[in-house]
């Protein structure tokens, strides 16, 4: 999930917020008039958080420090699925999809667009982080 919001925060950002703003929304909309960027993102993140729960199921081969771990990078996942609903139907439905803001108005949402979109890019990696601990390799005695 966070690659998508990395790429998002360097490519479309910038594109976003230099130069006439409006100009650059009616761009984008353009450029996303056939698809919508949310069409990959909603299925990976359903699948991230399948496979929590699936990992949480099988609480019992996992240590109660790998437990919380699980745990916490769910949470996190969640926090993020929730920040993504928040920005799409509160800053992406209007402004980009229906562009019934412009100027001044538009730029502030699309910066708190980008705000949000590093606690997206942020918690994910640190969820990854913690779910490495259940990378452990095992020492075998030969």
């Amino acid at each position: 999930m966070a690659f998508g919001e990395l790429f998002e925060q360097i490519v479309f950002v910038p594109n976003w917020l230099i130069g006439d703003v409006d100009a650059n929304m009616e761009h984008f909309r353009q450029f996303k008039h056939t698809t919508d960027p949310g069409l990959f993102y909603f299925p990976t993140a359903i699948m991230a958080i399948v496979a929590h729960v699936l990992l949480l199921r099988k609480a019992s081969t996992l240590s109660l420090q790998q437990q919380k771990a699980v745990q916490t990078s769910l949470t996190l996942f969640l926090i993020v699925l929730g920040l993504t609903i928040y920005i799409i139907t509160q800053i992406n439905i209007p402004v980009i999809d229906q562009g019934r803001l412009s100027g001044a108005a538009q730029t502030s949402k699309v910066q708190l667009w980008a705000l949000l979109n590093l606690f997206r890019i942020v918690l994910p990696a640190y969820g990854l982080y913690q779910l490495s601990t259940l990378l452990t390799l095992k020492e075998t005695h030969s």
